[in-house]
């Protein structure tokens, strides 16, 4: 590891992107730098903390990107969401739509377009970087790179950002990082700084943006050093200032019809949206008067408010579309509070943060709604760059938690709540009325009748679970294996996870393989375990015993330890979490460890009355 380390947090949103970066060493505390002067053409918006999440294709080959990109390029938005599986917005945004069928017709991925578009980051972020560390900053520090994700984003798109990432030639360390817990860390060790919090204040963390809300909440548990724990686990939805837009649009199609709105320039209809998107949509509060946009080409209507090219928009007509979007995020905070106060909590305050966190009327709205409870609303500072800069923070502390706390992932952060269930496949005494009649087993050591395709969880979702903390279960194998017996026996054991609410006792489709390891175990090993007589074939079986460890971090540690020596680790495979099991799945893993080679016997395994397959 080199003695000095640059860590870069990038911010990729739904609608614009953010870099920060700062380099760590041994001497003071690193100051973080937001990247603002992206390249422009038109020299607009130079001094910006987000450049468009924008690219264009010629000959289906990258073009340009962010601001260069002009109304005349076949031009792509808000592709991010398609990482997402299952997403909503396809129907809903043409700009999603195209894109969509531009992967199709050119074969490309989601994370190919994504990465096309990194790369243009990365390129601008390295040229940034060389500016004030040097041409040759590459080979004097190791890069740590963190990019944030929504809150609500399953394991599939997280895996394909991972994916995009390395496509787009990002080096190094890639880490992933929820939006809101970077955002909390950049607004509390400010807020920290201020002295405005204290130990025992919880807040929700509003992350508006383009194309997703995320919330998350955290109670102060110190000060100096700044500590936090999760009070209630993130959770978000889509909808963005993009919707914004969406409803918007709509209402000009309905003043001018939509037979004269295609007709009119694609560039006069996109400096329109625009106009709406950097004026409009950040100064409008609610109290001002009306707003006017330009729409060259459409037709005169005096009663409609469209005069000379100009199209009048009134107070009431802004409110409406801003109340459609605002009304989705206050039931997403009232859901946070409630959460919280489910969990033994009380919010002293809303921080919000993000693009649209910045907006005066969602400010004005959430204030209202939240007047009569005695929870504050508040606005962070540079609101707009605080995920890319929290996730620099979190970059930061990750390294020192590896130095001075080797099982921490991250120092401010001291538990979380689980987002999923994990644990695995077990075999449990079968129960009339309790287990289904197709999961009963007899087992043929002990004569015992058994429920197989049960689920044994070590973690449950939305259980607490400090930073860097192990998870253990001790399970055993019946075996059958001489002291004359020569060679290894082979053994696997599967870590699954759900993302139900309250996780199913039995194997349903909702249950997924998280991660899975093979190993084998030497039988002059295995022979030295004590025997013992099977009551129903009166034959000889040895207990070999293990111990799981699942650790929670960054990735997802597995590891598998046989006599306090370490068999077998792995982490998180992310491409095989698509993989649901069946009855069918469970069956065979039961019986497959019968058919073992080596005359070795590997009957059920057992942790306590659950058995792990």
């Amino acid at each position: 590891m080199s003695l000095s380390q640059i860590v870069i947090g990038i911010d990729f949103g739904t609608t614009h992107s953010g870099v920060s970066w700062a380099v760590k060493t041994k001497e003071g505390p690193p100051h973080i730098r937001v990247i603002n002067d992206w390249p422009n053409p038109k020299a607009q918006n130079a001094t910006s903390d987000k450049v468009p999440t924008t690219i264009s294709y010629l000959d289906r080959r990258p073009h340009r990107w962010g601001y260069q990109v002009g109304p005349q390029e076949q031009t792509f938005k808000w592709f991010k969401i398609l990482l997402q599986t299952n997403h909503e917005y396809e129907s809903r945004i043409g700009h999603v739509k195209s894109a969509s069928k531009f992967l199709e017709a050119t074969g490309k991925t989601p994370e190919k377009m994504v990465g096309d578009y990194l790369n243009f980051l990365w390129t601008y972020t390295k040229e940034d970087i060389s500016r004030h560390q040097g041409d040759n900053w590459e080979e004097i520090y190791s890069t740590h790179v963190v990019v944030t994700v929504p809150a609500i984003w399953n394991e599939t798109a997280k895996e394909r950002t991972l994916r995009a990432a390395k496509t787009a030639g990002i080096p190094g360390t890639i880490s992933l990082v929820y939006e809101p817990e970077a955002a909390a860390l950049a607004v509390l060790h400010a807020k920290a700084s201020e002295e405005s919090i204290q130990t025992g204040d919880t807040f929700v963390v509003c992350d508006a943006g383009g194309g997703t809300v995320d919330l998350i909440s955290y109670m102060v548990n110190g000060l100096d050093p700044l500590r936090i724990q999760e009070k209630a686990k993130g959770s978000g939805g889509l909808c963005g200032s993009t919707n914004l837009d969406i409803e918007f649009e709509k209402h000009i199609i309905a003043l001018v019809g939509m037979s004269q709105y295609k007709k009119l320039r694609e560039k006069d209809r996109t400096k329109m949206m625009q106009d709406f998107e950097y004026n409009i949509k950040r100064c409008f509060s609610g109290n001002s008067g009306n707003f006017t946009v330009d729409l060259p080409g459409v037709a005169d209507n005096p009663e409609l408010g469209i005069d000379d090219d100009e199209i009048t928009l009134d107070r009431q007509g802004l409110k409406s579309m801003f109340d459609l979007v605002c009304n989705q995020i206050q039931n997403l905070v009232e859901k946070q509070i409630e959460d919280v106060k489910d969990n033994n909590g009380r919010v002293k305050a809303v921080l919000l943060v993000g693009g649209f966190g910045s907006s005066k009327y969602l400010y004005n709205h959430l204030a209202a709604c939240q007047k009569s409870s005695g929870i504050h609303v508040l606005q962070s500072t540079n609101a707009w760059s605080a995920i890319c800069r929290g996730a620099t923070e979190w970059g930061l502390e990750h390294i020192d938690a590896k130095l001075t706390s080797p099982h921490r992932t991250n120092l401010t952060v001291t538990s979380r709540l689980s987002r999923y269930s994990y644990g695995y496949m077990a075999m449990t005494p079968f129960e009339n009325g309790k287990h289904l009649p197709s999961d009963l087993y007899h087992d043929p050591v002990d004569g015992v009748d058994k429920a197989q395709n049960q689920m044994w969880w070590l973690l449950k979702r939305g259980q607490e679970i400090e930073d860097g903390a192990e998870l253990e279960a001790s399970v055993h194998h019946s075996i059958q294996v001489g002291f004359w017996d020569n060679g290894e026996r082979p053994f696997e054991k599967k870590l699954l996870f759900s993302a139900d609410e309250i996780p199913p006792t039995r194997i349903t489709d909702s249950v997924r393989e998280l991660c899975s390891v093979n190993y084998r175990i030497d039988c002059s090993d295995l022979s030295r375990e004590k025997s013992f007589k099977s009551p129903v074939n009166k034959e000889k079986y040895r207990y070999a015993y293990f111990k799981l460890v699942m650790k929670l971090g960054t990735n997802i540690e597995f590891r598998v330890f046989y006599k306090d020596k370490l068999a077998a680790s792995c982490e998180a495979n992310m491409s095989k979490r698509n993989k649901t099991y069946s009855s069918r799945d469970s069956h065979v893993v039961t019986h497959r460890s019968t058919n073992l080679p080596f005359n070795c016997l590997c009957m059920a395994e057992r942790t306590g009355c659950p058995v792990f397959s």
